[in-house]
């Protein structure tokens, strides 16, 4: 998990996540699939930025997310967390692939 504002990104460690339960929900073969993604440096699904259509939506209704708060689950390396902590957001970024959350620190 991280924890993204204009300042920097934090991590904790995976003891601290709350939500730790849910997380063992998922299957070993899924978890095992997207860690070999993130292993293999694949761009498949890598924008370079946020997600196009988050900052649409975001750009065309401001109004949706107020200043505050805000959760990117499967953040991957990160992009749309940044772009959320730029915007004025605390941010918190979380994905279950450690390698993914490697990624996002960097």
């Amino acid at each position: 998990m991280l924890a993204v504002s204009v300042e920097g990104m934090s991590a904790a460690s995976p003891a601290q996540l709350a939500d730790e339960p849910a997380s063992k929900q998922l299957t070993d073969g899924h978890r095992r699939e997207w860690e070999e993604y993130w292993a293999s440096d694949s761009e498949e699904h890598d924008q370079n930025g946020p997600a196009e259509a988050l900052r649409q939506l975001l750009e065309d209704h401001r109004w949706l997310l107020p200043r505050g708060r805000c959760l990117v689950a499967g953040c991957g390396r990160g992009y749309d967390a940044l772009y959320q902590a730029k915007r004025g957001h605390t941010c918190v970024a979380v994905d279950f692939c450690d390698t993914a959350i490697a990624k996002a620190q960097k």
